[in-house]
């Protein structure tokens, strides 16, 4: 992720330096996956290519039961790295959504 810093305009937050990985993987692991998206959001802004902000903010999409905006993270990641291949399909991630993995969020 990117560099970090205080409070942006806009509301959204930046990570303080250094604390990235770990702030972000700990919202996650504590359920938090919508102020994560807060956090990442901001990160995605200042580094729009960002892969591990776009594949995190995937990941806590899909948990907040927002499926158009996981798959629109995977779409973006698959076209800005096709060479990784398992971001999903060329619909647009739906090989994430709850209904084609026959889960329930």
């Amino acid at each position: 992720m990117g560099p970090a810093g205080g409070a942006r305009g806009g509301g959204e937050q930046r990570l303080p330096e250094g604390s990235a990985t770990e702030t972000v993987y700990g919202l996650i692991r504590d359920g938090k996956h919508g102020e994560c998206i807060k956090f990442l959001s901001a990160e995605l802004s200042a580094a729009p290519s960002s892969r591990p902000a776009l594949s995190l903010l995937g990941y806590c999409h899909y948990h907040v039961g927002d499926y158009d905006a996981a798959a629109a993270m995977y779409d973006q990641l698959s076209r800005l790295f096709p060479e990784a291949g398992h971001w999903g399909n060329s619909k647009g991630g739906a090989a994430l959504l709850p209904e084609t993995l026959n889960l329930k969020p």
